[in-house]
């Protein structure tokens, strides 16, 4: 329990990092946008491997909120780029 509760502890962390990362110019969205096939492959790995037992529902636990996340990161550098656009 104490792994799974850390691991979802990390995963809600990815918005906050993407787009520390699209602020400072060191990713930009169209390139993350781009990777999303790459990335739904990568979360379904690292929600394998992060699982604590070899059922693919908790995968499928795992990798879901990790790709709604991954969405939200999207969705918050577009907004971070309309803003800077009117400034």
């Amino acid at each position: 329990i104490s792994k799974m509760l850390l691991t979802f502890g990390m995963i809600f962390e990815m918005p906050l990092l993407l787009t520390t990362l699209t602020a400072a110019g060191i990713v930009e969205r169209k390139t993350l946008a781009q990777a999303r096939r790459y990335v739904l492959v990568l979360m379904f790995l690292i929600a394998g491997l992060l699982t604590p037992g070899p059922d693919v529902i908790s995968q499928f636990f795992l990798a879901i909120p990790l790709l709604g996340l991954y969405e939200l990161s999207l969705l918050l550098a577009w907004v971070l780029e309309r803003t800077r656009k009117k400034i």
